[in-house]
């Protein structure tokens, strides 16, 4: 008993607990709360809910809402009467479905805002064409067909694997859809009611849309469709037979009679198998155009696939229904027949097509450029598992005039997953390919920032079956006449004529081509004659080889208005050749470069030959490695650099090792070559006219030309993303036989707020070298954010042949050992303008030498004349005295000439014991010369002047003046005295000064000093 009452009372337990589960599974909210995460479990969807109740025969559910990528679906409310007992045992018997107000906005972003509609549409074709192509030959070979991949028919997709039966249904909402790119959205109001879906019963559904489309510039307002979907079941789950009959109305501005198109489409199952058709006619008034007409059998006795279709469209039949989109102009006729086996293993397709195709720009803008075409052509392909036949294949394509035709020449078999390919006869051509005028517009189309002229692009081509592959060869030149290019309204080539031959090969062994006497020319003239070879061998991971070689005529090639700035160069060759290897990870090219016979204006000696031999590699870790060895040849004479460089990137970041080294630099042969390319530059037709040398400025402050406010701080240094080291190391610089340099070297780093020089050094000579040291800061915080600081130290240089080498057509000012020191600093907003701002301290000193800055003038005094006089007064004297008893007048003079005569031989060259000169410069300003001393054992020479600023002018060369006192003793003070231009008194050195001061110009190379034998000349006139 009790275990009876154990068993009764558990009982009850377990069907109250039951009872609570099924009232809680029948509670809205319970049911809400499972719906809703369900909904939060979907991937690539969000979904809101607001209420679900579902009951034994009927389910409500309002304010639904689901978003997809380029969809939303809202929902206020839905209702469905469906016994939940029937539904459980797989019997769906809907008696009714209502669903409206519910709106489905198809206008949800899901691509790049810039990608049209058009554009869009085209790439996923592209993509599924290409993606078909490609993948299904190969999906076959390696997969092959059974029975459950088999096409069994349609209505076997169709079979259901619940019964259904569906006595009404009633939806009614409205779809917001994308229209021409820049106009609102369109809105349809879209209606289907019917029913009666049931074995042995005729389902009916009407359909019906009514599209509104707003906009000033749309071409179509009101588009109207209506339909009738009718369907028959032999039993609850199979289909006897579904068609479809779509009548579509549009009308608007530019259809104002109005535009009907209708469809079919009907499948239909029978004992000997399935038949499908698919009709598209255009409506016009009580007559009909056929556009499409396609019609398939499926017989199950022999489970082929076979139909045929036809084509008769145009773009005005379908225009006024694409729901405002533009689309191109199109006229397409074409018809044909086609087979496959169940499994789509083999396809045979067979037939012809003509088409027109203008009003391109409506798919992309640079299209406009293709203009009008029209296409013609047939086909017989069969695809056979990995295999591709072609037994026929013929197309011509024309413009104003033919543009291009090709033509299968024989049967071939081709698989895309190996490149094997298999002909009928190998030593006959395969294809034929004419290129009868390809319009130069149509690269145009695809390079919009660049402009392009000229004629048509012609040649002819064949393809032959090669190695189990396919060559291609050229049968006549590529050609290309007048070709002009510019950019942005700059020319850069002019009327080229183009030739070049081609060759490819494809195998599957691999791939070759061949770019083979490619020649630029114009006028006649050859500017360029090159050949370029590329290719790679089958297998995973084989690199990409290519090679190459060209020569240029710069003669002929400076007229392109690419080489204006060498267009004066009279003569001149560059040639050479490059090899690359591209692989995973490591691409290399090597390319060697010689520039050789050049000849410009107003050079006159023989300019060297450079040679240059190029190699980089990139590393798949981003690390860049350069290597660019320079030589010049100059009859016997050689010289090398060679820059080396490693670059890596990360993200912006730039990191850079590079190193510039030498054995042996002759600087005169590359002022050679530079000043071969300058002089070009400079007499070159096209160039602007020379600006005239600016008047020397006068004395005083420069007059600053920078507006007030100064120009506006940088935020970042300009070497920002930029950080390393730059090092030289050259053995020998031979700037003169007399001027040389020896182990130049030093390191440039930098950094991120700083530029600085290290150990910047060279050897002048035994004894004799140069420091440099400095840096150049960046602040980000400071209104001159840029701040240069450094000093240069000399020693015991000799100056003689530095001056020589400045100045070859006269002797130097000095010669002698000389120390210097000096050091340079300024502070700008901005690099150019640092310039500008630099502040200069240096001091010269020699500890003895020779100073020749009197000699010009010394020379131009004609001493000759003044001996000759001497000589003359002489016999004067000797006849007078014996006749008045008296010579002291005529002594006098004579001592005055011959003392002139001795002082001015004394200034041709004064050998001093020391030489001092210091020079101040600071922006904005003339260069100071605030101290200058020279003293030797018979003359003392201190004074001070200026350096003019006159900018482009080397430092030598620029405009100088300077006061100086002279002091002199001994003999040359004895001579001066005779002649009257010194004081009485003595200094403690013994030195008795001028008595006026005298000032020097010229410049620092060559001392202006007549004033100073100007007071000689003056004394013997007795002035």
């Amino acid at each position: 008993m009790k275990l009876l009452r154990f068993l009764l009372i558990g009982g009850v337990i377990f069907v109250g607990l039951l009872a609570v589960l099924l009232a809680l599974a029948f509670t809205p909210s319970v049911q809400t709360w499972a719906a809703r995460r369900a909904l939060a479990g979907q991937k690539d969807m969000k979904g809101e809910l607001g209420r679900v109740d579902v009951g034994l025969q009927k389910t409500e559910l309002s304010q639904l809402r689901i978003e997809r990528p380029g969809m939303i679906l809202t929902v206020p409310a839905a209702t469905v009467e469906l016994p939940l007992a029937s539904a459980a045992g797989k019997n769906i018997q809907i008696r009714r479905l209502v669903a409206k107000g519910w709106i489905l906005d198809l206008t949800a972003p899901e691509k790049p805002a810039n990608l049209t509609a058009w554009d869009e549409g085209i790439q996923v074709a592209t993509r599924l064409a290409v993606i078909g192509l490609a993948q299904v030959p190969a999906a076959q070979a390696a997969k092959p067909a059974s029975a459950t991949s088999a096409f069994e028919g349609i209505f076997k997709l169709l079979n259901l694997p619940v019964d259904l039966q569906v006595d009404s249904a009633e939806l009614e909402g409205d779809v917001i859809f994308p229209t021409k790119p820049g106009q609102p959205a369109g809105r349809a109001h879209v209606t289907l009611n019917g029913g009666q879906l049931a074995v042995g019963k005729t389902a009916q559904f009407q359909l019906k849309a009514t599209a509104k489309l707003s906009g000033p510039d749309a071409p179509v307002t009101d588009l109207n469709a209506s339909g009738v979907i009718e369907a028959r079941m032999d039993t609850p789950r199979t289909f006897l037979w579904l068609t479809t009959q779509l009548d579509t109305a549009a009308t608007g501005p530019k259809f104002p009679n109005g535009a009907h198109l209708k469809a079919d489409l009907k499948a239909e199952r029978a004992a000997e198998g399935e038949t499908y058709t698919f009709g598209l006619k255009s409506m016009h008034a009580s007559t009909g155009k056929q556009l499409a007409d396609v019609r398939v059998s499926f017989p199950y006795a022999s489970r082929q696939l076979s139909g045929s279709w036809k084509l008769d469209a145009q773009d005005s039949d379908i225009a006024p229904f694409t729901l405002g989109m533009p689309m191109p102009g199109f006229v397409a006729t074409g018809e044909g027949k086609f087979e496959a086996d169940p499994t789509f293993a083999e396809i045979h397709a067979v037939g012809r097509f003509e088409t027109t195709l203008e009003r391109l720009e409506v798919l992309q803008a640079p299209l406009a450029a293709i203009g009008r075409l029209q296409a013609q052509g047939d086909f017989d392909v069969v695809q056979r598992a990995n295999v591709v036949q072609v037994d026929r294949f013929s197309a011509n394509v024309a413009g104003v005039r033919p543009i291009f035709a090709v033509q299968a020449l024989q049967s071939i078999e081709l698989n895309p997953t190996t490149g094997e390919l298999k002909v009928a006869d190998p030593q006959k051509d395969l294809f034929h390919v004419s290129l009868q005028g390809v319009p130069l517009a149509w690269v145009q189309a695809f390079v919009p920032d660049v402009s392009f002229s000229g004629d048509d692009v012609r040649g002819e081509f064949v393809a032959r079956a090669a190695d189990g592959g396919v060559a291609v060869r050229s049968v006549s030149p590529l050609t290309l006449g007048r070709l002009t290019v510019s950019q942005a309204g700059k020319l850069w080539v002019d009327k080229v004529d183009v030739s070049t031959t081609l060759s490819a090969a494809y195998s599957p062994a691999g791939w070759q081509a061949d770019i083979g006497d490619l020649t630029l020319s114009s006028g006649g003239a050859r500017m360029v004659s090159a050949s370029l070879k590329a290719g790679q061998q089958a297998g995973k991971d084989q690199p990409i080889k290519a090679t190459g070689q060209y020569d240029v005529d710069l003669a002929a090639a400076v007229r392109q208005p690419v080489l204006v700035s060498l267009g004066a160069l009279t003569k001149g060759r560059v040639s050479g050749d490059f090899t690359a290897v591209v692989t995973e990870p490591l691409k290399q090219i090597a390319a060697k470069l010689e520039v050789k016979d050049l000849a410009a204006p107003g050079v006159t000696k023989p300019i060297p030959t450079a040679t240059t031999n190029l190699r980089a590699d990139l590393q798949a870790d981003g690390l860049i490695k350069l290597q660019m060895p320079l030589v010049l040849q100059s009859g016997d004479r050689r010289s090398d650099l060679d820059a080396t460089a490693e670059l890596r990137s990360s993200g912006s970041q730039q990191q850079i090792d590079a190193q510039v080294t030498s054995n042996l630099l002759y600087i005169e042969d590359l002022q050679l070559l530079a000043g071969a390319l300058q002089a070009a530059s400079q007499n070159s037709g096209t160039q602007t006219q020379a600006t005239p040398a600016p008047l020397p400025k006068p004395a005083g402050k420069t007059v600053s030309t920078t507006p007030a406010n100064g120009p506006t701080p940088e935020a970042k240094p300009i070497w920002s993303g930029i950080s390393g080291q730059f090092r030289l190391a050259l053995k020998k610089v031979v700037y003169s036989p007399d001027v040389q340099a020896a182990d130049v070297a030093g390191t440039m780093k930098v950094g991120a707020d700083a530029v600085t020089l290290e150990g910047v050094r060279m050897n002048m000579g035994e004894g004799s070298g140069a420091k440099l040291n400095g840096g150049l800061k960046f602040n980000a915080k400071s209104k001159t954010p840029y701040a240069l600081d450094g000093d240069i130290n000399v020693a015991n240089l000799n100056a003689g042949p530095i001056l020589a080498l400045m100045n070859p057509q006269g002797k130097p000012t000095v010669e002698g050992q000389f120390d210097m020191a000096g050091k340079f600093s300024g502070q700008a907003a901005t690099p150019d303008a640092l310039a500008s701002q630099v502040q200069a301290d240096v001091k010269l000193t020699s500890r003895g030498g020779k100073f020749n800055g009197f000699a010009a003038a010394a020379q131009g005094m004609n001493l000759g004349k003044y001996e000759k006089g001497i000589s003359t007064v002489a016999s004067i004297v000797g006849l007078a005295a014996g006749v008045m008893g008296s010579k002291t007048d005529a002594v006098a003079g004579l001592e005055q000439g011959r003392a002139i005569a001795s002082v001015v031989k004394r200034f041709v060259v004064i050998d001093f014991d020391q030489l001092n000169v210091e020079l101040k410069h600071r922006p904005g300003e003339e260069t100071k010369v605030s101290d200058f001393s020279l003293i030797s054992p018979d003359v003392r020479l201190v004074g001070n002047g200026s350096i003019q600023d006159v900018p482009n002018i080397g430092w030598l060369n620029r405009p100088v003046h300077l006061e100086l006192q002279m002091a002199v003793r001994g003999d040359q003070a004895k001579d001066m005295q005779t002649l009257g231009l010194i004081k009485d008194q003595k200094d403690a050195l013994g030195y008795t000064p001028l008595l006026e001061k005298f000032p020097v110009d010229g410049t620092l190379s060559s001392l202006g000093t007549k004033a100073f034998f100007s007071l000689l000349t003056r004394r013997l006139g007795g002035q």
